[in-house]
């Protein structure tokens, strides 16, 4: 038997690391999972990578299958569906500020929940999951990587980036470097 929870944490860390593209996986899985289940004829990479746009179907259709079995979920999935896009739309922030969209895994963590609980009623002698898997592990380690350097160009008062632009707040250079040192 396979289990198929996810604790937040390691549900948030993999967000995380992998600059949101985890939430793209995530969402082709549950979407994949419920064409299965319910016999649906929908395209779940579609709606993956469109999730802005299905986000709210996915989530009040989880909170259902969790409530089924007994879940105490509210009515929160349009407000929490509400919360990812606007921090979605943080992209259009000016920088550093739209690094927020990072944070668009937040409004995700109780559909997460409603998930573990709804698996654990489904599947209640599957073995707790244990640590990360090596893809996991080499997709922290990867992220952890890209995510520091990333920081270090964004944030550092003298980086590289930084002098390419005569306006912080603007993402695309507007100046020819004369050079890097």
């Amino acid at each position: 038997m396979n289990n198929k929870t996810q604790t937040p944490l390691r549900f948030s860390m993999l967000c995380l690391f992998t600059w949101g593209f985890y939430q793209v996986f995530w969402f082709h899985r549950q979407w994949r999972w419920l064409k299965e289940r319910d016999s649906l004829d929908i395209k779940p990479w579609a709606r993956a990578l469109l999730a802005f746009f299905f986000v709210d179907a996915l989530f009040k259709r989880i909170f259902e299958l969790a409530k089924e079995k007994g879940h105490a979920a509210g009515g929160a999935a349009p407000w929490l569906a509400a919360a990812y896009i606007l921090l979605v739309l943080c992209w259009y922030l000016p920088s550093p500020w739209r690094m927020v969209i990072l944070l668009s895994f937040i409004p995700m963590l109780p559909v997460v929940m409603a998930l573990n609980y709804y698996w654990a009623q489904e599947l209640p002698d599957a073995p707790a999951p244990t640590g990360f898997s090596t893809g996991e592990k080499v997709t922290l380690a990867v992220g952890g990587l890209f995510t520091a350097l990333m920081l270090l160009l964004t944030l550092a008062p003298n980086a590289p980036l930084r002098r390419l632009t005569p306006n912080p707040g603007s993402c695309w250079p507007t100046t020819k470097p004369t050079s890097w040192s």
